[in-house]
């Protein structure tokens, strides 16, 4: 947020607004935009764009606390989930009072640190090799097979489940220099399937 703030700060000074205009458009005073800008001249967009690492020791995590956090990433996600994410990570491990507080930047470098990627998986379906697979798929390449024809033509057909999730509280639209924002909460409203065919040309 912080770097994305900034990046607008410069790109709109760039365009001849002027540190007051660019205040007001993205909330922030014209002296931060002033500094903002005076960084930018000073030591180059790198330095403006990411703050310098502070002084002192850097939060962190135990042996303990990492561990108890990565057995709640690799445990299923809480219902209505389909998988974890770095905020609702955040969110459990507080909830569970597996550490006492933490940040999600924390939680991102713990993942980093441990190739641990929640939000992706694959998907594999390998039925059992016998004659009747073997069968059953030389009859679907011969589908394939066939010329065009558009009295016969070849539509391919999937189906997918979904779980349907209505808000619980009005989102807040993005603003100039501000994403848009949801509540975490939601609402189940059961579930449906979503059937997509394409037809080969």
């Amino acid at each position: 947020m912080r770097t994305t703030l900034r990046a607008l700060a410069l790109r709109q000074m760039d365009q001849g607004l002027s540190t007051p205009a660019v205040g007001v458009n993205l909330g922030l005073s014209a002296k931060a935009v002033w500094h903002i800008g005076k960084r930018y001249i000073d030591a180059g967009l790198e330095r403006v764009s990411f703050d310098a690492p502070r002084p002192g020791k850097a939060p962190g995590l135990d042996q303990q606390e990492q561990q108890r956090i990565i057995a709640v990433v690799c445990s299923p996600p809480p219902e209505g989930r389909a998988r974890w994410t770095v905020r609702l990570l955040t969110e459990e491990v507080i909830k569970r009072k597996l550490v006492p507080r933490v940040g999600r930047e924390t939680i991102r470098t713990l993942l980093e640190s441990h190739d641990l990627k929640p939000w992706r998986e694959k998907m594999w379906c390998v039925g059992e090799l016998d004659d009747e697979y073997i069968l059953k798929m030389e009859d679907v390449l011969k589908i394939y097979e066939k010329p065009l024809s558009n009295r016969a033509p070849v539509i391919y057909v999937d189906e997918k489940p979904v779980v349907l999730h209505r808000d619980a509280k009005p989102s807040i639209p993005m603003q100039p220099g501000q994403v848009a924002r949801r509540d975490y909460e939601y609402k189940r409203c059961g579930t449906a399937n979503i059937f997509g065919q394409l037809q080969a040309d």
